[in-house]
């Protein structure tokens, strides 16, 4: 579908970046309901009060909220067939040539096949394939870049890319970890007198992003090619995401005292949507314009792999996590914003080798 947005907009048409922004928002309308019925039916005691009053076992209550997201992803696919008429332009193939049968019957058995492997490699015995998917397509960007010529030069970049998203992926997705600890265990669940289950703190990234999205994209429609260049964005979104989780530390010393207010996720959340919005849309917009037409769809895939990649880290970081400690807590969160900061700083240096690697685009 990254792909498809991409294919709306012409190559260096400026209105790009805008269009990814509105495309990212769409994607979080639902990013921002589904922890308020998710939760509301995994951890509501209403609702798991409904359950018993008709017959159904209130501790299956977390079923009905992953039945609920199965609801959800089926009701997007019929919206998306039923105006899929509109977007029959986009992403059109070229004429049939020959041999192309042959080609498709080789890419399904080679899909089968990655299925198959996938399937295998939760035996011990085979979680060397894990590494070799995660490893194998970056390694393919890199022979690539290798080249030297324009595109092997946007290929490395694309690269640099790579590894800055995953930073910003690594400290962002402490959101659904430790993140989501501190707002469960250490944070005041409750505005204006009301109760709400800690699982809705998660909906007020998507809700910004909602708010958000449309004035980054009027920005980047008036700025036009006065706006910051793909790399410059990039860096600013890391240090907004830095800044989100230095505005953490007093709010973890404050945890000795009790539990903390709600407003210090509020601006977390805040401070990250606003570094996401810097980093992720842009990001996929700057992907579908360095990427070599014929490797569009492998480079959105590494572009994703970035995401897969700093999920795995962001476990690994977050098994720093203590809610029991202020001091270790505060400074938890200051080595995530000390992490940030330097690949922020090393951002920012490259930004002229950057450019200079895009070419014409920016």
């Amino acid at each position: 579908i990254s792909a498809m947005v991409g294919g709306l907009y012409a190559p260096g048409d400026e209105r790009r970046d805008a269009g990814f922004s509105i495309f990212y928002m769409g994607i979080n309308v639902g990013g921002f309901l589904a922890p308020l019925v998710t939760g509301f039916l995994a951890q509501s005691d209403t609702f798991k009060n409904w359950l018993s009053a008709n017959g159904f076992d209130p501790a299956d209550s977390w079923h009905w909220g992953f039945a609920a997201a199965g609801v959800g992803m089926t009701l997007g696919l019929i919206a998306y067939l039923m105006q899929a008429k509109r977007l029959e332009h986009v992403g059109r193939t070229p004429a049939e040539a020959a041999g192309s049968w042959g080609t498709s019957i080789l890419v399904i058995a080679g899909t089968l096949g990655v299925l198959g492997l996938t399937v295998l490699s939760d035996d011990p015995r085979f979680h060397w394939l894990r590494a070799a998917f995660i490893v194998i397509p970056v390694a393919a960007i890199v022979w690539y870049a290798m080249r030297g010529d324009i595109d092997g030069q946007r290929l490395a970049a694309i690269f640099v890319f790579f590894i800055a998203a995953m930073v910003f992926w690594a400290i962002f997705e402490q959101a659904g970890i430790t993140i989501a600890l501190f707002g469960q265990d250490l944070t005041r669940n409750d505005a204006f007198g009301f109760p709400f289950p800690a699982a809705w703190f998660q909906s007020l990234n998507s809700l910004f992003v909602i708010i958000l999205a449309p004035l980054f994209a009027l920005a980047w429609l008036r700025l036009g090619r006065h706006q910051p260049s793909s790399p410059a964005k990039f860096a600013f979104g890391l240090f907004f995401l830095g800044l989100s989780f230095l505005l953490m530390v007093p709010a973890a010393m404050l945890t000795a005292e009790g539990r903390v207010s709600p407003l210090w996720l509020v601006g977390l959340f805040f401070l990250q949507t606003v570094g996401e919005l810097l980093l992720s849309p842009v990001g996929l917009s700057t992907m579908t314009r360095l990427a070599p037409p014929h490797l569009v769809g492998l480079v959105l895939g590494v572009w994703f792999l970035a995401a897969a990649w700093g999920n795995k880290l962001a476990g690994i970081l977050g098994s720093g996590y203590s809610s029991t400690d202020p001091d270790a807590l505060a400074v938890f969160f200051l080595q995530q914003a000390a992490m940030v900061g330097i690949a922020t700083l090393a951002l920012l240096l490259l930004v002229p080798w950057l450019k200079q690697l895009m070419g014409e685009v920016r």
